[in-house]
């Protein structure tokens, strides 16, 4: 309980629990972000998003951070074509640590008011006297620039999200998104005229 009291006191007194994600502006570059985190060893994978008709390449630069006597996150940035959409905190829940979750969302609750999105699927039980749980929970948070989600995924972790709301990086989003689809059509416009142009 005292970890995670400390976690939550550090968080929201600095500008990493700020409506932005970790005191940065959304749109942001990796040169950007790499010179607020200079410190820290940014792991790149590159992943293939499908959406129906979306398709997106998305660069996700990874590393470890401690918060103190709160231990250690997983945190992730999200870019798309060198802008920062979409920030991430992951951390494994180990024994005893659903309440700690719990406390988690009511600091999250008294700071941003009641999530305007909630979504529960829950299954807790008793394994040797152990509180276990493979209970699935999702709150969502609708601020200004900034949506931010509290997940509790069944396979013991709960991560708390960030995604970008500005106007125009959502349009940027969805545009990027529309690329691959839009070549496509282009292509197939030249083939069709190049058949026509054999008959």
């Amino acid at each position: 309980m005292k970890k995670v009291l400390a976690l939550a006191a550090l968080l929201l007194s600095m500008p990493t629990f700020a409506q932005n994600f970790r005191g940065l502006e959304w749109g942001q570059s990796i040169a950007e972000i790499r010179e607020i985190e200079k410190n820290k060893n940014l792991d790149k994978t590159t992943e293939t998003h499908t959406q129906g008709k979306y398709s997106w390449e998305l660069d996700v630069f990874t590393f470890e951070d401690s918060f103190k006597s709160a231990g250690k996150f997983d945190v992730q940035y999200v870019l798309l074509d060198n802008k920062l959409i979409q920030g991430n905190y992951s951390k494994k829940i180990k024994k005893g640590e659903l309440r700690n979750y719990k406390k988690m969302r009511k600091i999250l609750e008294d700071k941003y008011g009641y999530p305007q999105g909630v979504y529960r699927s829950s299954s807790f039980f008793f394994d040797n006297g152990t509180e276990k749980s493979s209970a699935e929970e999702k709150l969502t948070w609708n601020l200004k620039d900034t949506q931010i989600d509290l997940v509790l995924n069944k396979n013991e972790m709960f991560e708390i999200n960030y995604y970008t709301r500005k106007k125009e990086l959502l349009n940027f989003i969805r545009d990027k998104g529309l690329e691959k689809e839009r070549e496509q059509v282009k292509r197939m416009m030249k083939d069709s005229e190049f058949i026509k142009s054999k008959i």
